[in-house]
């Protein structure tokens, strides 16, 4: 289950970067949307598997309890604040006195504190799974039919996904 884990916070990280980037390109409606769907899932995530993972963990005899309590201390700063936007921004639930007025820093900050905590959940995971398992990527690239499969399944990505831009980037903002 771990594994799993790592492998959906991982997707979610990646989610966010490319919520940012679709924010920086002035698609805010997919971004809102891709941000908040994130923020929705990473909710069910720790409620059904990383808090009582961590009452487990703390209920044993373990010999480093500290990165799994920065992780979890970061973890919830990180999530309240992806809600408190998604609150405030997203969906404009909140009272306006609540609400803040420039969302950028708001955003950039709850960015941050995701990746953080993110950084530190898979120190945790590595911390708490050894490094008995075999992380490293293959030292050459897919060839014969995987990598044809490959090349269709990201070409018939970027079909499917019309708020992705056409042009190539060039470097301008």
């Amino acid at each position: 289950m771990p594994d799993i884990v790592l492998w959906l916070e991982s997707a979610m990280a990646t989610g966010l970067i490319a919520g940012a980037v679709l924010a920086r390109l002035r698609r805010f409606q997919a971004h809102g949307w891709l941000q908040g769907t994130i923020v929705t899932g990473n909710v069910l995530l720790v409620a059904m598997v990383m808090i009582p993972s961590l009452y487990r963990y703390l209920g044993s005899s373990s010999s480093s309890p500290r990165i799994v309590l920065v992780h979890a201390i970061a973890g919830s700063v990180a999530e309240l604040l992806g809600l408190y936007v998604v609150l405030s921004a997203g969906l404009g639930w909140l009272p306006a006195r609540f609400r803040f007025a420039s969302y950028k820093p708001w955003m950039r900050l709850t960015l941050a504190a995701w990746l953080v905590a993110f950084g530190l959940g898979a120190w945790t995971y590595q911390t708490l799974n050894g490094s008995s398992r075999s992380s490293a990527a293959p030292s050459h690239p897919p060839h014969g039919p995987m990598r044809k499969s490959l090349s269709r399944t990201l070409v018939s990505i970027r079909r499917n996904l019309p708020f992705l831009p056409a042009r190539k980037w060039n470097g301008a903002t």
